[in-house]
């Protein structure tokens, strides 16, 4: 697959911290909305319409899920371990 438009390197350098995590995630820039799913691929918990860098997963249980962030006109999938 051929692409001749310039490489996103912004959300190629999102980070995403601490991970495990306990209470909050930080992102390394600021995202307008994400997706949070579980090891099954059920939806949990969501946001849309806000630019923000931090997310509260303190009402989650422990265990592996996948966070789609969506930046501008670009999303990412990242994993990350709730403790």
């Amino acid at each position: 697959n051929c692409s001749l438009t310039a490489p996103d390197f912004t959300s190629r350098h999102l980070k995403l911290f601490p991970n495990p995590a306990q209470d909050r995630l930080f992102l390394s820039q600021t995202i307008t909305g994400f997706k949070i799913h579980d090891m099954l691929g059920q939806e949990i918990l969501s946001n849309s319409g806000s630019v923000i860098n931090e997310i509260n997963i303190a009402t989650l249980p422990s265990g592996i899920y996948f966070l789609n962030v969506q930046m501008q006109d670009r999303s990412r999938m990242l994993k990350f371990l709730k403790k």
